[in-house]
Formats: C-alpha cells, structure tokens, sequence
C-alpha cells in the first residue's frame, strides 16, 4: 500500500492524510471550508491597500509557526497520549475554526450555488490518481487497478475542465486564470508546497533510518527547514514596501531551486550540507510565504476575491497532495515500501531531480508571465481615425 509509517512518523503521515483530505473538503470558492488558507480572500476585502503587505506577512507567519511547530507537537503528543491525539487536536482546532467562521466578512457575490458537478469529478479525479500513485509500487504500474486509477482519474479532470466552463457558478473561474498575475502566483505557491510538503513529510524518516539520527536530533534538524518559515514572512513584508512583490516571489524561486539541487548531494554522513540546504530552503519558502498570496489576490477584483482565494488554496492543497504521494511512490518503489535500506539515498535524489525540476519549469514560467505588455505604438497620423487623424488612439486596458 505504498510507504508504510512508522510510529515515528505518525506525524507527517498524518499529514499527508491531511493534506489529501484538504482540496475533497474545500470548495473552489464561496463559503466553503479552504483549510489554512481560509483567511487570504478576506484579507483583501478588510485591509486596505496600505497595510495589505503586512497583513500578508502575518498570514505567511501564521502559517510557518505551523509548519515550524507542528512536527514537534505531533511528536508531544504521540508520546504524551498516543497516536490517536495527533488526529483529534487538530480536529478539535478546526471545529473552533469553524464556530468562527460566520464572525468574518463575506467575499463571495449573492445568490451563487454549489458546484457540485465540479466538485465531484475535481475530488474524485485528484484522489484517483493519488490512488494510483499510493498503490503502483505495491501492486505494480501495469496492475490494472492502477491503470484504471489514472486512467479514469485523468479523464474525470479534463471532465472538470469542460464542466466548469458550463456552469453557471463555476468553483473554479476559468476567466480569473486570464490575469498573468494570478495565474503566476497561483502557479508559484503551488511550486513551493510541491517542494516543501515532501521534505516535511520523508526527511525525518529518511534522518533517522539511513543518517542514524535519534528522533530529537532530527526534529532539531528540520528546524534549519522550518524556523526561517517563521521569520521570512515578516522580512519580507518589510521589504515588499521598497521592492515589487514579483520580484521578491521571483527571488525566493531562485532560492529554492539552489537550495533542492543542493540538497541532492546530501547522503548519510552529510549532516552540515543537509542543514545548509534545508536552511536555505526555508527562506526561499519563508520569503514566499503570505507574499506570493498577495501578489495573486492583488489582480483579482474584490468582489471575486473568494472565489480566487479558493482557487488559489485548492491548487496549493492538490498540488501538495500530488506531490506526497508523487515522491512517496518513488521512495517507495526505491526502499521496497519500508522507507529504509541502501535504496533510500538515490530514491530521495530522483525526488529531489524532480522537484527541482519542476522548480525551474515554473520559475521560467513565473518570468514569462510577469513581464508587463508592452503600451501599443502610437499609429502615425495618417493611421489615426476620425476627423483628419486628429488625437491619439486611447491605450486599451489589459488583464494582468
């Protein structure tokens, strides 16, 4: 059944379970439940222009006190309470969530209705093809379980590609995916979750059963990972007031492409170049983290604001989730499912190969639609309309 988890681990495999769960529970807009990234679409239509960096930064901190301090709390109380606690607090936490949800504004338009059409060919073709993933080193790539899985899983997709651009209230608004902003951000927080989350999810094991770290020694490592996720939203809120925010999502792409290929030089005994990488990981992360929100929600008008908030953290959510069961099938296929042994180190080098190229795909991609249009030419006079060519033509406004 694909990596299996050891009781050291509860944590971040309870994560992963999580992180599947998340875009099957969260619609693509409206009112529904958009795991934590609930708070990014609002941020928009309270804070005004002035103050939205900082409140991006302290959305981004949030979130890195959680990344930062989730691993080591899952493993308080898988010692303190046993496993089964590592699943009921953050239920618990999100059922307070939840009683809070109506205290914040609505920025959603009136009247719109549940996709439920899209939901279900969304949520079923993503867990489909995670399923495949899970099951083909156990069961075999050729299994016709697994084919069934991807195939039928790929085709719900492109069936919700069709369904959305017919329904009335789509969960998904195609339309927004016109602004290059949007679509660039939501493509580079997409990037990072696909590069974290992993890291998150297979380092400890792979510290303590191939670099012979004690569960504590290993927890202390994944803080050169986590703490700067903390510290960097911050950081870079501060800075985003004299630079442009593209160019500092921009920046923090570079950062994570050099800190993964780094970190494919990584083996048993490398524990400074490990800390090094996952450090500079971390900022490239950190930096991102609340600011990439901001650059994507800015393009957006604040009437969709909700609709693209959700849209944004459905695709950080799936892509999270591609990405855990991604690698996870490749260590798995690697180890022979026990995520140990002599295989571990070049299955966690080809995941790396892949993340960092995924990492570049998408930091070319970030450049290509980030650069501002060019203002048309200024027809010559005998090209002007209206009366004997009199006046220039008025620039017409652009998506960006």
């Amino acid at each position: 059944m694909g990596p299996r988890c050891s009781s050291s681990g509860v944590g971040q495999c309870g994560g992963a379970v999580v992180a599947g769960a998340g875009p099957a529970a969260g619609g693509g807009g409206g009112r529904g439940v958009r795991g934590r990234y609930v708070g990014d679409g609002d941020v928009v239509g309270v804070v005004p222009g002035a103050a939205r960096a900082r409140a991006f930064s302290l959305f981004g901190t949030a979130i890195g006190f959680g990344l930062a301090f989730g691993p080591s709390l899952s493993s308080a109380l898988l010692s303190g309470f046993g496993w089964r606690a590592v699943f009921w607090v953050p239920a618990s936490v999100g059922v307070v969530a939840l009683a809070l949800a109506p205290l914040l504004p609505e920025s959603r338009a009136l009247g719109r209705r549940v996709d439920w059409a899209g939901t279900v060919t969304f949520t079923g073709g993503l867990l489909l093809v995670i399923a495949g993933f899970v099951e083909g080193p156990s069961l075999g790539w050729s299994h016709p379980v697994v084919v069934g899985a991807f195939v039928l899983g790929v085709g719900l997709l492109v069936a919700f590609g069709f369904v959305e651009r017919r329904v009335a209230d789509p969960m998904f608004d195609l339309e927004l995916l016109r602004s290059r902003r949007f679509l660039g951000a939501a493509s580079a927080g997409a990037v990072f979750v696909f590069a974290l989350v992993p890291l998150v999810v297979y380092l400890p094991s792979y510290m303590t059963a191939v670099m012979a770290l004690s569960i504590g020694e290993a927890g202390v490592m994944l803080l050169f990972l986590t703490a700067p996720i903390v510290v960097m939203p911050l950081l870079a809120g501060a800075v985003a007031k004299r630079v442009p925010a593209e160019a500092l999502v921009l920046g923090a792409l570079v950062v994570l492409g050099v800190g993964i290929v780094l970190m494919t030089g990584v083996d048993s005994t490398s524990l400074t170049l490990l800390a090094v990488s996952l450090l500079v990981v971390g900022i490239g992360v950190g930096a991102s983290t609340g600011l990439v929100d901001g650059v994507a929600l800015s393009g957006v008008p604040v009437e969709r604001s909700g609709v693209a908030s959700g849209m944004f953290g459905t695709s950080r959510l799936a892509f999270e989730t591609v990405a855990i069961g991604v690698v996870g099938s490749i260590i798995a296929s690697g180890t022979g499912g026990t995520l140990a042994g002599p295989g571990y180190t070049g299955a966690l080098h080809a995941s790396l190969w892949l993340i960092a190229g995924a990492v570049v795909l998408v930091t070319a991609a970030f450049v290509l639609v980030s650069r501002r249009p060019r203002p048309s030419r200024c027809p010559r006079d005998g090209d002007r309309p209206g009366v004997g060519g009199s006046g220039p033509l008025p620039l017409q406004p652009t998506i960006e």
